[in-house]
Parts: C-alpha cells; sequence; structure tokens
C-alpha cells in the first residue's frame, strides 16, 4: 500500500488574563497570521517491491498528484469523512470520469476530491490493454481532529464559552479581498490558505478581536469579524461577516457562522493508495 498524507497547522495562541482593572487597552498588534493549508505533495515513495507471482504486470501509481484542499468552511463546521471515488483513466493518463462510489456525507468535501483528482495524471497506458481506458478506486479521508475544534479559552481564561450574536453594525469593508488586504497592509503580514486568522490583542496578550478569513482563493471566500464585548458575567463576541457569493448565502450560513471559530491543530487530507479494492481494477468495472 502506497499512502500519500499532507498536513496544515493552524495554532491559537493562548490569552492572557484579563486586566483586573476591567479598563480596555488600545489593542499595539496582531499575531502572525494563522493558517491552516496544504503543502505541496510530499516526495515521492520509494520504488515498491517486487510484485509477487500472479500479479498484474502494469503500473497504476500517479505521476502527478496534487493534493486536494480541504475547504476552509467544512473546517469551520468541523466536517470530516471519507470519500471513495472510482476514476476511468484514459490510454493518455487522464482521468475521463470520476464517480463518488461511497460519499463521505459532506457535498463540499466529496467535490474536493473530485477537483483534486481530475488534475491527476496517470502513467500512459497504465492499463491491460494498450490504447484502452481503465479504471482506478482511490480513497480520500478528511480528517478534523474534533478534540481541538473548538479552543472556549480563546478569548481569556475568565471569558471561557461567549454567547456569539450579530454585530450591530455592518461588515466594514466592501468585500472579502479588500479586508484581506487592509489586515495585511496594516499588519505587513500576508498569508494564503484555506483559512487564515488575525488575532488582535492588547499589550496584557488579552484578544480583543479576531478577523478569519476562510477560502481566499475561491469565489465562495468568506470574511468574518469577531469583536470581545460583553461582560464578565455574560462574556459575549459580536461577529460581522461578509461573503463573495452574495448576502443572501451569508445569510443561509449565518446560524453555523455564530457557533463560532474554531481553532483545529491539525488537519489531513489522506490518500492511500491501493489498499485492498481499491487501484487498478481493470479495464471493465463491475
Amino acid at each position: 500500500m502506497k499512502a500519500y498524507q499532507v498536513m496544515g497547522l493552524l495554532t491559537a495562541l493562548l490569552a492572557a488574563p484579563v486586566c483586573s482593572t476591567g479598563s480596555k487597552v488600545p489593542p499595539t498588534g496582531v499575531d502572525a497570521p494563522l493558517l491552516v493549508q496544504l503543502p505541496p505533495p510530499a516526495p515521492p515513495p520509494p520504488p515498491a517491491p517486487p510484485a509477487p507471482p500472479g500479479a498484474l504486470p502494469w503500473s497504476t501509481s500517479p505521476i502527478v498528484h496534487p493534493a486536494p484542499r480541504y475547504p476552509g468552511i467544512s473546517i469551520y463546521r468541523g466536517e470530516h469523512g471519507r470519500v471513495r471515488l472510482l476514476i476511468q483513466v484514459q490510454a493518455d493518463g487522464t482521468p475521463a470520469r470520476i464517480r463518488v462510489e461511497a460519499s463521505s456525507g459532506y457535498r463540499l468535501l466529496d467535490r474536493a476530491a473530485s477537483d483534486a483528482i481530475r488534475q491527476w495524471r496517470f502513467p500512459v497506458d497504465g492499463g491491460r490493454y494498450p490504447g484502452q481506458p481503465w479504471y482506478a478506486r482511490l480513497p480520500v479521508s478528511f480528517d478534523a481532529n474534533a478534540d481541538m475544534l473548538d479552543r472556549p479559552d480563546f478569548w481569556g481564561p475568565d471569558y471561557p464559552n461567549p454567547h456569539y450574536v450579530r454585530a450591530a453594525t455592518p461588515f466594514p469593508f466592501a468585500d472579502v479581498r479588500s479586508a484581506y488586504e487592509a489586515m495585511v497592509s496594516r499588519y505587513g503580514r500576508k498569508a494564503d490558505g484555506n483559512m487564515v486568522a488575525y488575532p488582535i490583542r492588547d499589550t496584557k496578550r488579552v484578544p480583543l478581536e479576531l478577523w478569519l478569513f476562510l477560502d481566499l482563493d475561491s469565489v465562495h471566500a468568506i470574511a468574518l469579524h469577531f469583536v470581545r464585548g460583553g461582560t464578565l458575567p455574560a462574556p459575549s463576541v459580536a461577529m460581522s461577516a461578509f461573503c463573495n457569493d452574495g448576502v443572501a448565502m451569508c445569510e443561509s450560513r449565518m446560524s453555523e457562522l455564530l457557533n463560532g471559530p474554531p481553532f483545529a491543530r491539525e488537519h489531513y487530507a489522506n490518500r492511500t493508495l491501493f489498499g485492498p479494492g481499491d487501484g487498478m481494477i481493470g479495464n471493465s468495472v463491475r
């Protein structure tokens, strides 16, 4: 079995205690952008051992295999699962048809897996019969560490589990990109990924605001602005949002966005090539 694993990392720093006087301290800076993104694929694995007697002689391992992207909104929602794809590969090594044989249970994850496989390239004439298409099965697993998707201590140890509410004021920028560029211009730190966060803290390291950007390179990009508020007996965080695909889409997502930001430490998109029942399965599929 051959395995490819890609990992992205999002680390949220613990906040310092709230100033005992209760007075607000002007923000003095922003932490380095935190991001969850999928790095370039790992180097090719070492050559496989000799095939056992009776094994088929062709090579089915992809020669170009960009990693699937874990959608930022899926990370925010805590979506994870395993997709199994059936791929028809043409004689020239390009995927001709991709069918979801077993869904992850989430449309975005199924689509992310299929979109990545469309960019793959397999060996020319990798099937049994030269010049003929062949089939392969491929599992793609998106695994979010559920224990790390919630960090109730982010806003401070005396501000646990705040209630998230809609901000009374509208989102302060015209679109997602202008909000992101404003953060880059203000703090001089640029990052791209499927989740990017700018936590803004005071001189005591107490978080006052959080800017969170999801799927920046997508037409479905979302910008979220969280502002700490309320009182210690009743902590709250006000949230405003802007969705590139329209106000109606933002409204439809509002209930889930008001669940608050996750702070996942690790996310994986695993591709296992080719386990029992996977891989090249012949020039026809049953």
